[in-house]
């Protein structure tokens, strides 16, 4: 909602209506829910861009929108902005089932990681998994695996 890339990244056309939407408009859900035939997934863009994603995110309409999507899906995924620039992810968090904490290999530092998991804790906001993100494996001899052949005796 705040820099949306989904949209472009999927092939989504631009006139296809939003997240953003949704809370600020009318209409039904379903209209807003973009269908991908090649990934076979259902995506919401973020929509219009607004000035108050946050307070978009702390509506009614926003837990009244989750639960309509729990009722039809199995897994809700969330993209969120990084949890210590802005609250997005402390509001969503909240209303989420399971949250995962994704970090930039090289790039994040420890204090930042400990201090992003202590403040989602301090929102009531579980940290239930990190993923390492842009990591490069190639050099890493932990995830080199050397196959050989085996040969079965005859007898």
């Amino acid at each position: 909602m705040r820099k949306p890339s989904v949209r472009k990244k999927m092939g989504i056309p631009n006139q296809q209506r939003g997240l953003i939407d949704i809370l600020t408009k009318s209409g039904s859900l379903n209209s807003y829910i973009w269908h991908d035939e090649q990934t076979q997934l259902a995506i919401i863009p973020a929509g219009e861009l607004t000035q108050s994603p946050s307070n978009l995110l702390n509506s009614v309409r926003f837990a009244s929108c989750l639960k309509i999507l729990r009722s039809q899906y199995d897994y809700i995924i969330i993209d969120s902005p990084p949890s210590l620039l802005v609250s997005d992810a402390l509001i969503i968090g909240q209303h989420a089932d399971f949250n995962i904490l994704i970090t930039r290999s090289n790039n994040s530092k420890i204090g930042e990681l400990s201090n992003t998991i202590e403040l989602l804790a301090k929102h009531n906001v579980s940290t239930d998994g990190i993923i390492l993100n842009q990591e490069s494996l190639k050099h890493d001899k932990r995830y080199q695996y050397q196959y050989q052949k085996e040969t079965a005796l005859a007898s």
